[in-house]
């Protein structure tokens, strides 16, 4: 057994992000949305692509900046399901994953 107190106090301990995860991707409605979350990427012009699981390419934009803390919205006709996002800009690449539920 256990207690759980909750209370309005708060425990000084600041919120921590990943930094060493250069963005965050995350849905949101019919957007999937890259926030640039580390220095590495920031000022550079590149691309992004969208894939399915099966390799179909879903959505393609080119000449997206990227500075630190700025969003990138990109719509998207999809339906539900997990999906392969690819940045690039110049040599450099990233690969992430997002759920669109």
């Amino acid at each position: 057994r256990f207690i759980l107190a909750v209370g309005n106090t708060p425990t000084g301990m600041e919120d921590k992000f990943d930094t060493d995860k250069p963005f965050n991707i995350y849905p949101a409605g019919n957007m999937v949305n890259i926030q640039v979350m580390n220095e590495i990427w920031n000022g550079k012009t590149g691309s992004v692509r969208i894939y399915d699981l099966t390799g179909k390419n879903i959505t393609y934009i080119k000449d997206i900046q990227f500075w630190k803390n700025s969003l990138n919205r990109i719509e998207t006709s999809v339906s539900r399901g997990i999906y392969i996002v690819e940045i690039q800009s110049g040599a450099m690449r990233h690969v992430g994953k997002v759920v669109i539920k």
